[in-house]
């Protein structure tokens, strides 16, 4: 059980640090872009009609590809203003009702509209750029699959600290975390 739970973790790191690797990149060209618009815009007089959709489609995909990140090292702001004061109390277990409706709100209603919305979007073009909106939801259901089992990975994890199984706290670091301060988490 011990290495399946590591497996998993292990999975969910690398899934982690992907999709965020890809956000940043999202960020530097959308930054970029709206950049060339405004010197075009301004400067030359020339403004270029499609960078402001594609820069709304790539903050999208930013807000999809961050949110299993942000799941998995509880860098939301929910997290951080309340399960952060409650983190070495019993209380926090409270939080595990929160995560369960979580899970049940995004694999019962949000996942299967995220579905629907890129089937739709593949028979729908964009306004300004030559490209299906499928291109541009995708992101969403990969991204919510991803979360959801983050998701439940957490709530495994509080299950086990609940019930003090020996093997709990050898996951769910900070995927970004140095090695000495993923060995210091550990101990």
């Amino acid at each position: 059980m011990k290495t399946i739970i590591l497996f998993i973790d292990n999975i969910h790191k690398f899934i982690c640090k992907f999709f965020v690797n890809i956000a940043t990149v999202t960020l530097i060209i959308m930054t970029i872009s709206v950049v060339v618009q405004v010197v075009l815009r301004y400067f030359l007089k020339s403004p270029l009609r499609w960078v402001e959709e594609f820069a709304v489609y790539l903050m999208v995909w930013m807000s999809y590809l961050c949110l299993p990140y942000l799941v998995y090292a509880d860098k939301n702001v929910v997290m951080e203003l309340i399960y952060g004061r409650f983190k070495n109390t019993k209380i926090k277990y409270i939080f595990d009702i929160v995560y369960i409706c979580f899970i049940v709100f995004i694999a019962v209603v949000y996942f299967p509209f995220s579905i629907t919305s890129f089937q739709q979007g593949m028979s729908i073009n964009a306004n300004l750029l030559p490209i299906s909106l499928a291109v541009v939801r995708i992101v969403m259901p990969i991204s919510l699959f991803f979360t959801i089992t983050v998701s439940l990975q957490k709530l495994i994890v509080s299950l086990c600290y609940l019930f003090n199984v020996d093997y709990a706290n050898l996951f769910l670091q900070d995927p970004f975390a140095s090695s000495e301060e993923d060995d210091s988490n550990k101990n």
